[in-house]
């Protein structure tokens, strides 16, 4: 500027000398006066731009350090709460688990309980069944010993009467025989009770070690209680901060495109985990050429200081266009649109590897045509906003499905999706 300034004072002063030896000097001193005020307001103007300049870099270099700064606080918060929420839902399948297994002690136990009270009353039933036979077995006894006295009173009454003998002695054999029975039935019902007693003492000790797991699993299970509202309180904080993150993430949106200095460079976030930027294909091209002009270059590498952010990321360049068709000469390098969108979709990506550092194995290649509009196609200021490349930053599981879907054989497949 300084130049110019200076050949522009020398050909007016030039001028000034000519018309001066032929008309006088006065009128075209004051000319010349007014030529040398107008450089030196240029220069102040040009001093002014140039400090303006100076201090837009400056608050763009501060805007991209918070930018950076936020974005790394971000994605630690994200993966915070995400280890939170994994932690959260195994603490919940531990307690629904405990739950369950403490309704099976609890049920158990009911059904113990209901076998030892009928074990019980059975106790109960065969200790007085077998007082009966005692006290049977003991009248019995007691007979058989007075039949037995009276026996031998009528043996030495009688001594001389056979026929009176066996008939004490038939007697005897059936009091015998009774008392037999009874002592039978009385050691029947000894085996019947200690097996009754076995039978509750075991049951007694199942209901006990029901009762310890039954203690052990309600203290888990208040442990889990527990848990589940550290987390639940803790998810709630990491879900307000993220709140906080995404609006100070739309003010820093606003601001970088701000410095971008162009309307036709949105960025937006789809989701937590799915952003997209566009950019509008008339900055970064000229009309029917692939060749990146100065803007879109200047842009790509303001987008690729973002997308460096987020390395374990996939990156997808998807170009479109609108809906005319392709003219001479062009045709015959691109036939149709879907040939062209491709293209400089490509060529994006050439650009974020070799000049702005992105890594490749990041980069895929998207031509959609004319096939995705986002306007009517209805006047030029619509085929405008559909002639764009839009930068899909991806989720983070997307690269791992793409990698399970390669075919075989193929390492690192050069991917040009053209489908609709």
């Amino acid at each position: 500027m300084t130049n110019t300034g200076f050949r522009m004072y020398t050909v007016i002063w030039a001028v000034l000398l000519t018309l001066a030896a032929a008309s006088g000097w006065t009128a075209y001193y004051l000319e010349f006066e007014a030529a040398q005020q107008q450089l030196r307001r240029a220069k102040e103007m040009q001093m002014a731009l140039s400090d303006q300049v100076s201090t837009l870099q400056t608050h763009y270099r501060a805007l991209k350090r918070e930018f950076d700064s936020l974005q790394r606080e971000h994605r630690a918060l994200r993966a915070k709460s995400g280890r939170i929420e994994g932690q959260l839902a195994s603490t919940m399948a531990e307690r629904d688990d405990l739950n369950s297994r403490l309704d099976a002690a609890r049920s158990e136990q009911t059904q113990l309980t209901s076998e030892l009270k009928a074990m019980l009353s059975e106790r109960e039933r065969l200790t007085a069944q077998l007082d009966s036979v005692q006290s049977a077995q003991d009248s019995l006894r007691s007979e058989m010993e007075a039949t037995s006295e009276q026996i031998r009173d009528k043996e030495a009454e009688l001594a001389g009467s056979e026929q009176q003998a066996e008939a004490v002695d038939d007697e005897r054999e059936r009091l015998r025989a009774q008392l037999d029975l009874a002592i039978n039935r009385r050691d029947k019902l000894r085996a019947r009770l200690e097996s009754n007693n076995k039978q509750i003492q075991a049951k007694e000790s199942k209901l006990q070690d029901s009762k310890r797991r039954i203690e052990v699993l309600v203290v888990g299970l208040d442990t889990a209680n527990i848990r589940i509202l550290e987390l639940s309180a803790e998810l709630a904080r990491e879900k307000e901060a993220r709140r906080r993150e995404s609006e100070r993430f739309a003010q820093l949106k606003s601001e970088l495109q701000a410095a971008l200095q162009s309307k036709d460079v949105q960025i937006e976030q789809l989701r937590d985990d799915l952003a997209v930027i566009r950019v509008g294909g008339d900055i970064l091209f000229n009309t029917g050429s692939t060749e990146l002009r100065a803007a879109g270059a200047r842009a790509l590498r303001l987008i690729a200081e973002v997308l460096k952010e987020y390395p374990e990321r996939e990156i997808s360049l998807e170009g479109h266009t609108d809906n005319l068709p392709i003219g001479e000469p062009l045709s015959d390098t691109y036939p149709t649109n879907w040939e062209l969108s491709a293209a400089r979709a490509a060529r994006a990506v050439r650009y974020l590897q070799t000049e702005a550092g992105v890594d490749p194995v990041r980069l895929r290649v998207v031509g959609y045509g004319e096939y995705r509009p986002i306007a009517p196609n209805d006047d030029p200021e619509t085929k405008a906003r559909n002639r764009r490349i839009e930068i899909m930053l991806l989720p983070r599981m997307d690269r791992t499905m793409v990698q399970h879907a390669q075919p075989p054989g193929l390492e690192s497949p050069e991917q040009v999706d053209a489908t609709p």
